[in-house]
């Protein structure tokens, strides 16, 4: 179109230009300046839509983020925030199932599993023991992987909870790692059929990031609370001895004094 438009008005301008023709060179190399100046301006013009339309997406996707960190971070209690965690994951990238799996502190065996959509109760106790089975060190090997070729799909073992009772089209596995795997995101079959992108991935892995340290805090305030109530346990164990041993010597000291006054 530039090209176009240009040579049209360069070639009218040359027809109706009063005085002596210029040169068919000199037209030539105008058509040129005018479609380089306006091929540029197009260029520039689609690098700004882009910039545009990139920075608009960062911003939802920004403030996605910190909605997800608002909810997940207004609470300490750690079976309530699993079960955020598991909510915000599923409104981020909708899908029919999705499950958040906590490892315990030693890193090999499951501590808590909570499911949704497709997954079912069956899906919690295959989870579990294919986690014991070593998918933890198969899976944590890497931060996240999408699957959205069924067959592949259900030829990892890595994935193997997976098979035959929630995923049919695509899966996504996030692990949930700080200084260690914490856990696993996983989520299969995104909604009206359309396959995981690698931004989801990294929309996925930055929930789980935003996870992980929500998890470390909810387990430091259990710590904390713990302590607490063994140091309350302690002090009453000790004030409890502590009366004993008053009762015990006060009955000592009264069977003594009894007998001495009973001689006298």
């Amino acid at each position: 179109v530039a090209l176009l438009l240009n040579t049209v008005c360069s070639t009218v301008v040359y027809l109706a230009a009063p005085g002596p023709p210029v040169p068919v060179g000199d037209l030539l190399l105008d058509i040129y300046y005018m479609l380089f100046i306006a091929l540029m301006g197009s260029w520039l013009s689609s690098l700004v839509t882009d910039h545009y339309r990139r920075a608009l997406k960062e911003g939802d996707r920004a403030g996605l983020l910190l909605a997800v960190n608002r909810e997940i971070t207004s609470t300490l209690d750690l079976g309530d925030l699993l079960g955020r965690i598991l909510g915000e994951a599923a409104r981020v990238i909708p899908c029919l199932g999705a499950a958040i799996v906590l490892l315990d502190r030693s890193r090999e065996r499951v501590e808590r599993v909570l499911v949704t959509g497709t997954f079912t109760r069956s899906a919690d106790e295959r989870i579990q023991q294919s986690l014991r089975s070593g998918m933890v060190r198969e899976a944590g090997e890497e931060n996240g992987r999408i699957w959205n070729d069924p067959n592949d799909l259900h030829a990892r073992r890595a994935v193997e909870p997976l098979r035959d009772m929630a995923a049919r089209r695509n899966a996504a596995a996030i692990t949930i790692r700080r200084r260690d795997t914490l856990g696993f995101l996983l989520m299969v079959d995104k909604a009206a059929g359309e396959s995981f992108t690698d931004e989801d991935r990294d929309l996925l892995s930055a929930v789980a990031d935003q996870a992980a340290v929500a998890i470390d805090n909810a387990r430091l305030v259990e710590d904390v609370l713990e302590a607490r109530d063994r140091g309350q346990e302690l002090l009453r164990r000790s004030i409890h001895a502590e009366e004993e041993e008053r009762k015990r010597v006060a009955g000592e000291i009264h069977d003594r004094m009894g007998a001495r006054f009973f001689e006298f």
